[in-house]
């Protein structure tokens, strides 16, 4: 005969182990659920959801237009994410085209669900659409409405500087930062392609620009849309006086940057960092301050953006095309089109 005491362990290690079951999956629906809310998709994918109505209960039909639509909806959104969701340079009529012939710029897409909802008499879909986004930005550029690229890993920087040494009353264009300078100095002695500011004035306004450093997304991103660049890097810079006597003057410089990848749409990454500097006047000390300032926060910004595939530094000894070729990674297998999440 069992014991009774054995009888009960058995049982209670079976409850046990179901509860441990239980949790697992509705842990895993929950980390699901996360990821999705994260928006977490590769660049060139666009997630779109498309309802429409069922006539005559023709539902084959019903989800052909409904896929037709979500097409359209992927474009519309590569165009707001393209053009920082103003699309100032695109007209109606442009746009309109371009969407109408969504079918083109489509490599491939998956269905998340597709339903035939007999209750409302629609077809419900949802799916993740891959595009040719070098096929649109192509054409765009042939339309005169986006910006010629200017190589891989080109950057855009962008920063509005408060200094004690001079008075800014000149324009936000003609207004040379120290700080802006110092970053694009070390950024260019990496080998990485800077567009100027002589160039950004006639390409972006001013009202954009500052839009963009107070932090809106859209208008970082029509930046880049409109320079052709790969990422754009926008902040703020000050300075403030800490010491004034008979040898010089003590000053303390602050920098602080986020930075945009154009192809993901995402800021990636974002640094403050500061310095002290010491020189006869004012401007000595700003140049010391910043110039020790930008070391550190270039070599984090180049760092970081190396890592996430957003630009190749250049290896002592090696050509630009060199270095490239010798960090790039193997393509994905065409039976994968879509990474895992």
């Amino acid at each position: 005969m069992k014991n009774p005491k054995w009888k009960n362990r058995g049982t209670t290690n079976l409850s046990y182990l179901i509860a441990c079951l239980i949790l697992f999956y509705a842990t895993s629906g929950v980390f699901a659920q996360n990821v999705a809310d994260q928006d977490l998709l590769p660049s060139g994918v666009y997630e779109t959801a498309i309802t429409v109505p069922v006539n005559d209960g023709n539902y084959v039909r019903a989800r052909k237009s409904a896929l037709q639509m979500a097409m359209e909806d992927a474009i519309r959104q590569a165009l707001d994410r393209l053009f920082g969701e103003s699309n100032e340079k695109l007209n109606t009529l442009t746009r309109q085209e371009i969407v109408a012939n969504a079918k083109q710029y489509v490599k491939n897409y998956r269905f998340i669900y597709a339903r035939d909802n007999l209750e409302n008499q629609s077809e419900d879909i949802r799916l993740n659409i891959s595009l040719y986004i070098d096929a649109l930005k192509k054409n765009l550029r042939s339309l005169g409405v986006l910006g010629e690229p200017e190589g891989q890993g080109a950057v855009v920087i962008i920063i509005r500087e408060t200094s004690i040494s001079s008075e800014r009353n000149t324009s936000f264009w003609d207004y040379i930062p120290i700080s802006e300078t110092a970053l694009t100095q070390k950024f260019a002695t990496a080998g990485i392609p800077i567009i100027g500011r002589s160039t950004l004035s006639n390409l972006v306004t001013e009202k954009t620009a500052l839009l963009a450093i107070q932090g809106d997304l859209g208008a970082a991103l029509e930046i880049g849309a409109k320079t052709g660049v790969d990422t754009v890097i926008v902040g703020n810079a000050a300075t403030t006086r800490l010491e004034s006597t008979g040898k010089g003057e003590s000053v303390q410089a602050n920098i602080s940057v986020k930075t945009i990848s154009v192809q993901k749409g995402i800021v990636i990454a974002a640094k403050s960092d500061f310095a002290y500097g010491h020189g006869e006047n004012a401007l000595e000390g700003e140049l010391m301050a910043f110039e020790t300032a930008s070391i550190r926060l270039s070599n984090f910004l180049l760092q970081s953006l190396k890592r996430m595939g957003e630009v190749v530094l250049l290896t002592p000894g090696k050509t630009k095309d060199q270095t490239a070729e010798s960090t790039q990674l193997p393509s994905p297998p065409s039976s994968m089109p879509f990474p895992d999440l």
